[in-house]
């Protein structure tokens, strides 16, 4: 069973996971991921054994793409980061994709076949809380993500 949770951060804790109805309860605030931090993720990810499954990707007033173009492009910015690394995606973002922003990530473990999706808002939705909560701790540390 999926369940949602969210990243906050409060001074005295740099990363929060909470139930994402009781974060406001930890005197934490929300952290919001941009298109930049989800391509790093997902670099992080892919070099950690997961595999991007998807990329969401909104279009400029951030509504969601139709399906087939969603998964079109998708496919194409996870080729990217395949041939490439996350700098080339990030450079492609204001050439081949302008105008267009991923808001979120889907993951699949390689080790235990979990999904985990992570979207724009700090949200997370997964049934494996303590694989999401150890991915993220060691992506946070690593990419320096604030």
């Amino acid at each position: 069973m999926m369940k949602r949770m969210a990243l906050g951060s409060s001074s005295d804790m740099p990363l929060l996971f909470a139930p994402a109805e009781s974060l406001g309860r930890f005197d934490a605030s929300a952290l919001h991921l941009g298109t930049q931090d989800i391509i790093r993720l997902g670099g992080f990810a892919l070099k950690n054994g997961y595999k991007i499954l998807q990329f969401r990707i909104a279009d400029p007033y951030l509504s969601p793409l139709e399906p087939q173009e969603e998964r079109v492009i998708s496919e194409q910015m996870i080729e990217l980061l395949h041939r490439y690394d996350t700098r080339e995606l990030i450079g492609a973002m204001q050439e081949e994709f302008d105008g267009l922003y991923i808001v979120g990530v889907e993951l699949q473990s390689a080790n235990s076949q979990r999904r985990m999706s992570i979207r724009r808002g700090g949200y997370i939705d997964t049934a494996a809380t303590w694989e999401a909560e150890a991915f993220l701790q060691s992506a946070w540390q690593d990419l320096r993500l604030t």
